[in-house]
């Protein structure tokens, strides 16, 4: 099923979308690194990723919206704006953040423009959340239900994170408080992604040598 209105989206959804997965796994292989102590340019690195993941997965919730419209058109949207708001916290935090490592002098030490994670974390909680919602709603018909599970699943994780950090229970101080963030980052967010890579994917044209040939003319 494609998106039904964009066959450039129908196109390069699924790639995105994959592309979003084997990110998601770098940067979180990253996160790991930086707990455990990392060199400077590593540091970069993860912020680089979410910079650019956050901008590219913009793509993937616009196709997302086009399967989830016809199921509850009204949630569907909502759930594209959360994750647009998430993507754009993400990509701004990300972005400020790879500035003041790379040019101290000029961002010095101001606040993070996403505090807390509001954006990254709960915005984008809330908008899988619906995503996963509107899937099990659908009964599997405009993708897997479990993957409205994972997606339910991972929405909540981010809330939960989210939660965490703004009481501060969840901090790089305490190593074994950081289990949600390596979960979702490690297991959830590359499985949710490679999957809709996969599912986003237009089906193959089969080659024109198995195409139906046009019945001939009558005599």
């Amino acid at each position: 099923m494609g998106s039904g209105g964009s066959p450039t989206l129908d196109r390069w959804a699924g790639p995105l979308a994959t592309a979003v997965g084997v990110g998601g796994l770098l940067y979180g292989l990253l996160f790991v690194w930086i707990v455990q102590g990392s060199p400077d340019w590593v540091a970069q690195a993860w912020f680089a990723l979410l910079l650019l993941g956050a901008l590219v997965s913009v793509a993937v919730g616009v196709a997302l919206f086009q399967r989830l419209r016809p199921v509850d058109e009204g949630l569907a949207l909502t759930s594209l704006l959360l994750g647009l708001a998430g993507a754009l916290g993400g990509a701004v935090h990300g972005g400020f953040n790879l500035a003041a490592l790379i040019n101290p002098t000029t961002v010095g030490d101001e606040a993070s423009p996403d505090p807390g994670g509001v954006f990254r974390y709960l915005t984008a909680g809330l908008a899988l959340f619906l995503v996963g919602w509107l899937v099990v709603a659908s009964g599997g018909t405009a993708l897997p239900k479990k993957l409205g599970q994972l997606a339910l699943a991972a929405g909540a994780i981010l809330v939960f994170i989210y939660v965490g950090r703004l009481y501060d229970f969840i901090t790089p101080r305490h190593k074994l408080t950081l289990w949600p963030p390596i979960v979702y980052g490690l297991v959830l967010h590359p499985w949710l992604y490679l999957w809709l890579g996969r599912l986003l994917r237009p089906p193959a044209e089969a080659p024109s040598h198995l195409a139906p040939k046009a019945p001939l003319p009558s005599p």
